[in-house]
């Protein structure tokens, strides 16, 4: 939104800056950053908002695409107050919350900010009700993806992940993985692997506790990251998962491989 201009407005600072000489450093880096976003969404700077996100999506999504999606979102209106929040660090995942009011309307509109630490720092991935559906990137490499689901199931299949993920949880005889296609094998050590479609997961399950679904994988050079889902079947009595938990896994890659970096939100 070249040559935009909009009124001078209040971009009110995160209360968590109050005790920034207490926060680790990358903690402290992502809060700028988190007010710059507020800033610049203030202003209708589109094209340094456009900079702020991680390479990958820079070469996937165009910045004509990006601004034009901008400029719906706005759809004309005046902004009057912008307000950024730093939700949590976690691994190499950083979130937080911005609430953006326009005037005349009686209630906020609700961004949510999606970062990943990079070797140039925080970079943004995604920024909820601005960007749609048909801006996803980081799909494109079918082969790393499934890399990425291998090591993503190697961390989650193991005592380690499990108790992360969910306490007490003992791995079936039998690991269940829900993909997409038909066309990726995987592994968990000795146990037998079953693969099934993502859309028959419904349908007739094996005899175990739970299985394995990945969510929304990116490969994003050399850094990749992935949500795993650990959901019950319908003899969830044999273990004690009751609902579904899920874990995000952020990955480098060194020498062709994908190595657990760390793990980030939970839910």
């Amino acid at each position: 939104m070249l040559g935009r201009l909009l009124p001078a407005l209040l971009v009110l600072a995160a209360a968590a800056e109050a005790r920034v000489e207490n926060l680790p450093k990358r903690y402290y880096q992502l809060n700028q950053r988190c007010q710059e976003v507020a800033r610049l969404l203030a202003t209708g700077d589109s094209r340094q908002a456009y900079e702020l996100f991680v390479p990958q999506f820079q070469k996937e999504v165009s910045f004509a695409r990006f601004d034009s999606a901008l400029v719906n979102w706005y759809r004309g209106r005046r902004l009057t107050r912008v307000k950024s929040q730093l939700i949590d660090v976690r691994g190499l995942g950083g979130h937080a919350s911005t609430w953006v009011f326009f005037q005349g309307e009686p209630t906020y509109n609700y961004v949510y900010q999606n970062w990943l630490y990079t070797d140039d720092g925080w970079r943004l991935v995604w920024l909820s009700n601005i960007l749609n559906q048909t801006m996803q990137f980081g799909h494109r490499d079918s082969q790393a993806l499934a890399a990425v689901a291998q090591a993503a199931l190697d961390y989650v299949a193991s005592p380690a992940g499990l108790s992360e993920t969910r306490s007490g949880l003992v791995l079936p005889d039998t690991v269940v993985v829900s993909w997409p296609g038909s066309d990726v094998s995987f592994r968990s050590g000795h146990r037998p692997v079953l693969t099934i479609p993502l859309a028959d997961e419904p349908g007739r399950m094996p005899r175990v506790p739970f299985f394995f679904r990945f969510g929304q994988i990116r490969v994003l050079g050399n850094l990749a990251t992935c949500a795993v889902d650990l959901k019950p079947t319908k003899w969830k009595r044999l273990s004690s998962l009751r609902s579904t938990h899920s874990l995000q896994l952020f990955f480098d890659r060194k020498n062709g491989a994908w190595l657990l970096n760390s793990s980030g939100k939970k839910w």
